[in-house]
């Protein structure tokens, strides 16, 4: 308008037309208006628009989690997804391989994802899981039975190792052979030996078996 009246009014109003850009870092848009009176003369108004980023993505949510030894040499880390909700140019989703880390032993340890990820804004979000891995399971010693053995043939006995395993694999394998300990005494009569394996491994867990040996 120009503020005039009857014939000497100029006023109305045209359509602004848009221009300049934006994704989802943000950027700036420009309403531009024109008007060209029938005198010839020309007015202009220009309108900046700050278009802020769109927020910054998110992880989906990740929960702590146990895992046996034997689940640990075969875990996987996996992709995880993020999403800032948004549509259209604001929209940042997608999913992000995790960085598998930490150590265990039969004894068991930790394991830890961690997942990164940085848009295009250099905005980086992170999301980390721990993985409590438990120790494998105790050694076993391989089955003994008693025995009963000539009087003559007990100074001759010999005491053969035994051998122990979990049956476990990889680094949850607990395995091997511990030498045994004859004790007892016999005479002409007769007697009893005994034959006394021990083995404790390296997470202190102790097992033990005997041998009865009836003389």
């Amino acid at each position: 308008t120009n503020g005039g009246t009857g014939v000497c009014e100029i006023s109305g109003s045209v359509p602004g037309e848009l221009s300049g850009s934006y994704d989802e870092c943000g950027g700036t848009l420009e309403v531009n208006w024109t008007y060209t009176d029938d005198c010839q003369r020309t007015i202009s108004a220009t309108k900046t628009i700050t278009v802020l980023p769109a927020p910054a993505a998110e992880f989906e949510e990740v929960e702590n989690m146990e895992i046996t030894c034997q689940e640990a040499n075969s875990f996987e880390p996996g992709s995880l997804s993020y999403t800032n909700g948004g549509t259209g140019v604001c929209e940042i989703s997608g999913s992000v391989p995790g960085e598998l880390s930490g150590s265990y032993t039969e004894c068991g340890g930790t394991l830890f994802v961690d997942w990164t990820y940085t848009d295009d804004c250099q905005r980086t979000i992170t999301a980390k899981k721990t993985i409590t891995v438990l120790p494998a399971p105790m050694a076993e010693f391989s089955d003994v039975q008693d025995i009963s053995i000539a009087c003559e043939l007990a100074s001759q006995y010999e005491v053969n190792p035994l051998s122990y395993t979990n049956g476990g694999t990889g680094a949850c394998e607990i395995s091997g052979s511990v030498p045994g300990e004859l004790s007892g005494s016999y005479d002409e009569c007769g007697g009893t030996l005994y034959v006394d394996w021990t083995y404790t491994d390296d997470c202190n867990r102790t097992i033990t078996a005997r041998k009865t040996i009836n003389v």
